[in-house]
């Protein structure tokens, strides 16, 4: 679902969908509304933008955990993609996050695009101002949903502005855990959780026998600190084995074949 589909075609997609056991996530469109969106059971709502313009609405007491209540009984789940709202910054900052190690593995179409980006040079520093308090107000309402019992997935929104696949999913685990999820309350929001969103718990997002084999081992305890689960000793994908010195020597191939296109 995007913003700007009509009452009429929302509820349109939201009964075909049904009717051939099809779920529909997406964002809140414009014309619909939280409400109504809740009402339908939408499987899940991607941002929490629309949670913000109802709280702008209403700002009265308590109403934050009201719309948490009614998301938890709706049985809707938020993936709340709170790292892509941090690459909104001004281009000083830009520059800065452009420098991260990570940026080296993302294409360079893709950085230069994050570079120069028109929309965000066309902003005022008052209106980068609004947009950090925006990341206040929107971490506080991901903790109201938390709180609440609402169900929460991990997620990052790639390839928008900063989000180099893979390496914002760490970031996305430490923006969790500042909201108050626990270590292991974040780790489950991006595995077994999301496994139990996909409807595929008997297939991935924990390892037990008969389950896919698909796992990262990792050399520190990630319940410790979340940032351990970047420690990795390697990764199993489909039974098979990848040390972690061939995943960098892949990962130093890719960023070298990137500077060799650029010459």
């Amino acid at each position: 679902m995007y913003n700007r589909l009509s009452p009429e075609a929302y509820q349109a997609i939201i009964s075909t969908a049904r009717g051939i056991g099809l779920p529909v996530w997406g964002h809140v469109p414009d014309r619909v509304g939280l409400e109504a969106v809740l009402a339908a059971r939408q499987a899940s709502i991607e941002h929490v933008e629309s949670y913000l313009e109802a709280l702008d609405h209403d700002p009265s007491p308590g109403k934050a955990e009201e719309l948490a209540a009614a998301t938890r009984e709706a049985g809707v789940w938020n993936c709340v993609t709170l790292v892509f709202y941090q690459g909104a910054v001004p281009a000083e900052e830009a520059a800065g996050l452009l420098a991260k190690p990570s940026m080296r593995f993302a294409p360079p179409a893709l950085r230069a695009g994050w570079k120069n980006n028109r929309q965000l040079a066309s902003l005022t520093p008052y209106q980068f101002s609004r947009l950090r308090l925006y990341d206040e107000k929107r971490k506080e309402f991901v903790r109201a949903l938390h709180r609440g019992g609402a169900r929460i997935l991990l997620g990052t929104d790639e390839p928008n502005q900063f989000i180099v696949p893979g390496f914002a999913v760490h970031e996305e685990l430490r923006n969790l855990v500042e909201v108050g999820f626990t270590p292991y309350e974040a780790i489950s929001a991006a595995t077994r959780d999301a496994a139990e969103f996909l409807k595929s718990r008997n297939q991935w997002g924990a390892i037990a026998i008969g389950m896919r084999a698909d796992l990262i081992l990792i050399t520190a305890n990630p319940f410790e600190d979340v940032a351990n689960v970047s420690r990795r000793a390697g990764v199993m994908v489909h039974g098979k084995w990848f040390p972690e010195k061939e995943l960098q020597a892949s990962l130093e191939r890719l960023s070298a074949s990137y500077q060799h296109s650029a010459r």
